[in-house]
């Protein structure tokens, strides 16, 4: 049986450590931008911060939306002891970014 715990409570946090994602978007006035994601125990804000700064470069970005979700262990079944030992069964980080226009 702690085998199984401990099977599980590994496979909950290597769940996040799968890679960042950006995925090109039209945003609501039907200019493009960005969704990032940045979920996972092995990430945080600083993450997503840096995706944007790598996308959109000297230019700069405005953020349009931002979220971060963490999911309950009655939201994903899990067994209560596994997360008191790991912590929320999930953390779901994304914003929306739109690249600010060069100068010039």
């Amino acid at each position: 049986m702690r085998k199984l715990r401990s099977a599980i409570a590994l496979a909950v946090l290597l769940a996040g450590c799968a890679p960042a994602g950006n995925v090109p978007i039209y945003t609501a006035d039907g200019a493009p931008g960005h969704r990032i994601d940045c979920s996972g125990y092995a990430r945080n804000w600083g993450h997503c911060v840096e995706q944007a700064g790598a996308i959109c470069k000297a230019a700069g970005y405005t953020v349009l939306s931002r979220t971060d979700e963490r999911a309950t262990p009655t939201d994903v079944g899990l067994i209560p002891a596994i997360v008191d030992a790991t912590g929320p069964a999930r953390v779901a980080r994304s914003m929306v970014i739109r690249c600010n226009e060069a100068p010039g």
